[in-house]
């Protein structure tokens, strides 16, 4: 997938469990059961002086096992900073605990929830799992089906856990990924196109009320329309576009308070979140920002002297907040009037500021060594990548569904730092730390990677 690059390819995952780094042949068909396996530490598969792959010794409950041997093309997965893991399938989710680093035999209950019906497919980003800060270890689930009924759990850990439902108005929107609020009870949706909503759990957490819905607004006053009249003297009069969805990350700023981050086909936008009130911080054009950083740094070839819009196409691709500042994903490339060949579309890092001022340009200018071709109508293929990373590490991992590209921010050297996962086996998710869930035939093995 990122070419010829790359450090390592993992065959020896065509197994049950992954063999050890440099002894790639898979492993033997009278290895121990899981449980036993488990006993040992973490598998190391990969070291790198960027990175360590390990393969975690957490069993995995058989229920998860069965359904990624089923149906393993359609499953995500999502792994919750809480030691909370949970698999989308169809329309139900499975629950499990998971530990990293700690040695177990013991396999963590699975609790199997039925979703409500979605005619467009679940996947994991729109369920989460908020548990009790009083360390009780309770968990809640909530769930938002893609057009818009939401299904909370104030419970999984009892038995046949019942649920209460509500619906989300989004006209025709549909949902793309829902976070808890790591400073409130509450959690946040985002739409595809763009809009937030708010959602709280019953009054009292017991599941007995209804559950709480507000969409986040801009608020109109008499300077709402400033911040938009100052982004017109800086980047020029733009028409009003149609803002789709590429990504949201929510990270906590301090005590009682969090942050969002949303980013569109076009514009980054931020909100600041608490108990008291929700307000838009800003909104700026990411698309002219980062336009402006590729001319400047002569980013794209510059044969044609008006490389610049319109000929200068750029699409966003997703967005994640870095111990180096807010990192969003692009791609780019040129187009040449009257050239039918295919074109070389290059994929980059944008950073700009965390902070609460709206930035003006880029503070750095990343460049991913890696590139693909381009052709009109295949913009799918340019925005099936991720990004993942965690605010408190330099380090982001761009990943597709069979590879993981890690870049550290703190370097000026484009990175060559890949690592490869062989089909059968796929990326189906990721975690609240550096981890990706990688699907190895009825087995499940997690990839940490770190600093």
């Amino acid at each position: 997938m990122f070419g010829q690059g790359s450090r390592l390819s993992l065959s020896g995952l065509n197994s049950s469990v992954a063999s050890p780094r440099r002894s790639l042949q898979p492993v033997s068909k009278n290895t121990p059961n899981t449980a036993a396996r488990s006993a040992k530490a973490d598998q190391v598969l990969e070291e790198t002086g960027l990175h360590v792959v390990k393969a975690l010794n957490t069993p995995v409950p058989v229920q998860v096992r069965e359904a990624l041997r089923t149906d393993s093309r359609t499953a995500t997965v999502k792994l919750h900073d809480s030691s909370w893991a949970w698999l989308v399938v169809g329309n139900r989710v499975m629950l499990w605990r998971y530990s990293v680093g700690s040695i177990t035999t013991t396999i963590s209950p699975c609790r199997t929830l039925p979703l409500p019906f979605s005619s467009t497919g679940w996947k994991a980003d729109l369920v989460t799992v908020c548990t009790d800060p009083s360390g009780s270890g309770r968990a809640s689930v909530l769930a938002v089906s893609p057009e818009g009924v939401a299904r909370y759990w104030s419970n999984i850990t009892s038995d046949n856990p019942p649920y209460v439902e509500s619906h989300v108005v989004m006209g025709e929107a549909s949902s793309t990924s829902l976070a808890s609020l790591p400073s409130t009870l509450g959690c946040l949706l985002l739409t595809s196109q763009a809009h937030l909503f708010i959602i709280w759990p019953p009054a009292g957490g017991q599941g007995g009320g209804a559950i709480v819905i507000r969409q986040l607004h801009v608020p109109r006053g008499v300077f709402s329309g400033f911040g938009k009249r100052i982004s017109s003297l800086i980047f020029g009069s733009q028409e009003a576009t149609f803002q789709e969805t590429r990504g949201m990350v929510v990270t906590n700023i301090s005590a009682g308070q969090d942050a969002a981050f949303v980013l569109t086909n076009s514009h980054l936008q931020k909100w600041q979140l608490s108990n008291e009130q929700e307000e838009q911080l800003y909104e700026i054009s990411m698309e002219t920002i980062l336009k402006d950083a590729i001319k400047k740094h002569k980013w794209i070839s510059q044969e044609d002297p008006t490389v610049l819009s319109p000929e200068l196409l750029v699409w966003t691709v997703d967005v994640q907040v870095t111990s180096m500042g807010v990192a969003v994903l692009f791609v780019a490339t040129r187009t040449i009037q009257g050239e039918d060949k295919p074109m070389t579309a290059k994929y980059g890092l944008g950073l700009v500021a965390t902070d609460n001022t709206a930035p003006l340009s880029l503070d750095r200018l990343v460049d991913l060594n890696y590139d693909c071709p381009y052709k009109p109508g295949n913009e799918p293929a340019l925005l099936a990548y991720s990004l993942h990373g965690i605010p408190s590490s330099p380090l982001v991992m761009l990943y597709h569904r069979n590879a993981v590209l890690l870049v550290d921010l703190r370097r000026d050297v484009p990175s060559d730092d890949i690592v490869q996962f062989p089909v059968p086996n796929a990326i189906l998710g990721k975690g609240q730390v550096l981890c990706v869930c990688v699907c190895v035939h009825v087995c499940v093995c997690v990839c940490v990677c770190v600093c």
